[in-house]
């Protein structure tokens, strides 16, 4: 950062972190593209038996230990059935030691896949859930939400400055956002999400925003 003569952030979260240190520097804000894994082109349908997605790499700011904590509270104050998918490399035990006994004990409901997952896996795991969650206890931004964006899938974030940003562009929110960063907000949230007016209000702001944030136009400004 030093030697540099402009920064490229993809939140103005990271620029004013980079701003506060280095006030002389020239730092331009382009949003994280969306990722492509083929265009969703209509707004998705909430399932019978809704599913859940954690994807992406198991670490302990990423706030695994906390969403199944809000599972338990979900599951205990919603009459309905559903399902979770945990998908992400890393040492689940490192996140939280109760993690597995919490996984073990719910394995009926809950479908752990605990490996790296190449780019051909991605769409048939993303295809069989309905909700990602982002529990995360901090982030600048997150590419899991360039995918949900990319999949038209609406999401549920912790209030964290970078994810708040990235899934509110526009006054197009793609995401219910927690009140506080704790398992008890987390599975309000949840629960929210399950409204059909509201889960396909944001899966139709995830299709609007698929075209503003393309590669193609990304690569476009790094070249002007």
């Amino acid at each position: 950062i030093f030697l540099s003569n402009k920064i490229i952030t993809l939140t103005n979260n990271v620029k004013d972190i980079i701003q506060n240190r280095w006030k002389n520097k020239k730092i331009i804000v382009l949003e994280h593209p969306v990722y492509d894994f083929g265009k969703t082109e209509e707004t998705r349908k909430l399932s019978n038996i809704p599913t859940f997605l954690f994807f992406g790499r198991i670490v302990k700011y990423k706030g695994l230990d906390l969403f199944l904590k809000a599972l338990g509270i979900f599951e205990k104050e919603v009459n309905k059935k559903y399902k979770v998918i945990i998908v992400g490399e890393g040492k689940i035990e490192e996140a939280d030691l109760n993690i597995i006994e919490n996984i073990n004990k719910q394995e009926e409901k809950i479908e752990l896949i605990n490996k790296y997952i190449n780019e051909k896996e991605i769409p048939n795991i993303w295809n069989r859930s309905d909700i990602c969650v982002l529990p995360y206890i901090e982030a600048s931004q997150s590419g899991v939400v360039a995918i949900a964006i990319n999949k038209a899938m609406p999401c549920v974030i912790t209030p964290v400055n970078g994810l708040i940003e990235q899934c509110t562009q526009e006054d197009r929110s793609v995401a219910i956002i927690s009140k506080n960063i704790t398992p008890e907000e987390f599975s309000k949230s949840m629960q929210e999400i399950l409204n059909e007016e509201t889960y396909t209000r944001l899966s139709k702001n995830a299709i609007d925003l698929q075209d503003k944030y393309s590669w193609k136009k990304w690569i476009n400004e790094i070249i002007k």
